[in-house]
């Protein structure tokens, strides 16, 4: 009777090289999906320097970058710096 009702086979587990095989996994994806995020965010960024037609809308789009140094990281925040440096001489030349 309980081989009927439990279906003659119990479910198992996994070894212990498989459950590491899914940690991994599951540690490499959410390592992927935060790289994406953050090349999201830099892009955003990015494009509202770029786009700005006044200092008043670069300073905005610098803004963007408050309290995200650390997860831009240092090499997307140093690019984020140069294109405002940049766009900050090009806007002050034409005015």
């Amino acid at each position: 009777m309980v081989r009927y009702l439990c279906g003659g086979e119990q479910g198992k587990l996994g070894t212990p090289e498989e459950a590491a095989e899914i940690d991994i996994s599951a540690q490499e994806a959410e390592k992927e999906k935060a790289e994406r995020e953050r090349k999201e965010l830099f892009d955003q960024i990015r494009a509202a320097l770029v786009g700005a037609k006044t200092i008043a809308q670069l300073q905005t789009g610098w803004s963007l970058t408050g309290g995200k140094k650390t997860r831009l990281g240092d090499e997307f925040f140093t690019q984020l710096q140069a294109i405002k440096d940049s766009r900050k001489a090009e806007l002050l030349e034409v005015a």
